[in-house]
C-alpha cells in the first residue's frame, strides 16, 4: 500500500491507473486497507490468480462445499462461482490464467452470474473479511 501510495504522489503519479495484485476467495488482505485506498483514487483492481486453488491451510477450493452449493444453484461450476466473487463489486478485473479455448470460454460466463447477499454471507463465513492489516500474498 504504501508503494502504491508513493506512486500516486510522485511526478506522474496520476498515470496510475490500475493497480494488479493476487485477489480470491482465500486471499482478501487487500480488503483491509489497499483497496479502501485505491477507492480513494477510483483505481480498479486487476485480481491475478481468481481462481486459486487452495486456500491459506492448502485446501482445494473447488471441493469446498460451500462454494459446490452456491454453484450448484447457479447451474454453473465453483470455477465460475470464484470468479463471479472476485468482481462482484464492478471494479474489479479479473485475469484467470487458462490455454485451454473452453475453459476460457466458460470464464467468461462467470460475469453473468449475480451472487445474492445470502450467497456472499455464506462466502464470507466460510473466508471471512480480514479485521487487520495482512502482508501481501504474492504467490
Amino acid at each position: 500500500m504504501d508503494d502504491l501510495e508513493q506512486a500516486i504522489q510522485s511526478p506522474g503519479g496520476e498515470n496510475c491507473k490500475v493497480n494488479q495484485v493476487r485477489y480470491n476467495v482465500a486471499n482478501r488482505g487487500i480488503e483491509f486497507d489497499l483497496v479502501p485506498m485505491m477507492d480513494k483514487y477510483d483505481m480498479p483492481v486487476i485480481a491475478y490468480s481468481p481462481i486459486d486453488r487452495g486456500d491459506s491451510f492448502g485446501a482445494d477450493l473447488t471441493k469446498q462445499q460451500v462454494l459446490k452449493d452456491i454453484a450448484e444453484e447457479h447451474k454453473a461450476d465453483v470455477f465460475q462461482i470464484l470468479l463471479a466473487w472476485s468482481i462482484r463489486n464492478g471494479k474489479t478485473i479479473a485475469i484467470p490464467q487458462s490455454s485451454n479455448p473452453d475453459h476460457v470460454l466458460n470464464n467468461v460466463k462467470a460475469a453473468d452470474i449475480s451472487l445474492t447477499d445470502q450467497e456472499l454471507k455464506h462466502i464470507n463465513d466460510a473466508y471471512p473479511e480480514p479485521d487487520a492489516k495482512q502482508r501481501l500474498t504474492l504467490w
